[in-house]
């Protein structure tokens, strides 16, 4: 399976906190069109006219056609402002489509208008928080992971106690699990309400 990682607002693709969740697996690691302070970022907060599949589409477009090109899976992951455009991507129904997606520390964007989405996701998500989020409130992921369900998507929800907005060991342990499930071909997840 390869995996297409989308970073955070102000992140180095390479030097991404979210890139701990994978250690040890291939990552494609695109970098948003925008210039941010420390790195780069898909949007710029708090601008409507910025909707964060609008600005960063073409990048994740091509990022996903190089990864799907020889016929593998696609673990679509991001982090952050890169979660929430991950979201944005899943329920846009832009193709290529992921096999699998990774949301960590993300929220379903403001931009988004949930009921003009696409009608069905059949994939397994995991969506991961830290608890202690000092950027994003989990409960904006448990938003995203409800609605994502809603949609028919496979959906694991877990907040990591004690962790914050920089995700660490526990929270890698967890998709590192998810991830083995996934790619003996379970389909781990559940209805949220």
């Amino acid at each position: 399976m390869r995996i297409v990682h989308l970073h955070g607002h102000g992140d180095e693709p390479g030097r991404s906190p979210g890139l701990v969740l994978f250690a040890g697996d291939a990552v494609a690691t695109p970098r948003g069109p925008l210039e941010a302070a420390g790195g780069a970022a898909w949007y710029e907060p708090g601008d409507p006219a910025s909707a964060p599949l609008a600005a960063g589409r073409d990048t994740v477009v091509a990022a996903m056609h190089t990864a799907t090109a020889a016929g593998d899976e696609v673990l679509l992951a991001g982090y952050s402002q890169g979660a929430a455009l991950t979201v944005a991507y899943l329920l846009s129904g832009t193709a290529p489509r992921p096999s699998a997606a990774v949301i960590a520390n993300g929220w379903l964007p403001a931009e988004l208008d949930p009921t003009h989405a696409v009608p069905t996701l059949d994939l397994p998500i995991l969506v991961v928080h830290g608890t202690d989020d000092e950027v994003v409130d989990p409960m904006a992921g448990r938003a995203a992971a409800r609605l994502l369900s809603r949609k028919g998507a496979a959906v694991v929800w877990h907040e990591v106690p004690g962790e914050g907005h920089h995700l660490g060991p526990d929270a890698a342990e967890v998709v590192t699990a998810w991830l083995a499930e996934v790619r003996s071909g379970r389909r781990p997840g559940h209805p949220l309400t």
